[in-house]
């Protein structure tokens, strides 16, 4: 189990490579990907209601399951995660512990765990895609930021790692953090979901 700590913008991209082009900082964008992610959770909400997520996530032609713990800190954001590939048995069997649901006796595919998911009461609520470019910038070799163009919901700028406030505060953008994670966004203003991903 990790700990994530990040702070996501509310702000064009355009708009954030211009502030660090006024504050003199360089940057490289280095690739664009595109994810697809699909929540879990049971039929009272019990993960949303405690502030937990179970996800699934395909991204370059791998899925991946991810549990999230409950937000330590809102800002900038401190939440207990594990992340495991499929092929990753430990792993796997760690997150779905996480959620009450013992260790699969046979190797996963996508089909299995998703069945797996069902058979135990978890369905799937959300689903949401977006592309990300990853953006390198210097005198910040620790931060991770990630340009989010998310379908349905528009543009958003995510800096990870301990430093990221500082980076925002140098910029003067303090006042475009958005405190709300992808699904509650979701949740709140868009009233129909598209369900599945594509293998």
């Amino acid at each position: 189990m990790t700990i994530e700590i990040e702070v996501k913008l509310k702000m064009s991209h355009k708009a954030f490579l211009e502030k660090l082009r006024e504050a003199g900082i360089g940057f490289r964008i280095t690739h664009t990907r595109e994810i697809v992610d699909e929540y879990y959770d049971t039929a009272d909400m019990k993960l949303y209601r405690n502030d937990k997520a179970l996800r699934i996530r395909k991204i370059d032609g791998k899925f991946l399951l991810t549990f999230k713990g409950r937000r330590l800190k809102r800002e900038p954001k401190y939440r207990l995660e594990k992340e495991a590939e499929l092929s990753d048995e430990t792993g796997i069997a760690e997150i779905l512990s996480l959620v009450g649901i013992g260790t699969p006796c046979q190797q996963l595919t996508i089909h299995r765990l998703r069945g797996i998911l069902r058979q135990n009461g978890f369905t799937q609520i959300l689903r949401t895609s977006k592309k990300r470019s990853t953006v390198q910038i210097s005198g910040f070799k620790d931060l991770r930021i990630y340009l989010d163009n998310v379908e349905l919901l528009g543009e958003y700028v995510e800096v990870e790692g301990k430093h990221s406030l500082k980076l925002i505060s140098s910029l003067n953008i303090s006042d475009k953090i958005e405190h709300r994670t992808y699904p509650e966004i979701m949740m709140e203003t868009v009233k129909t979901y598209e369900v599945g991903i594509n293998e």
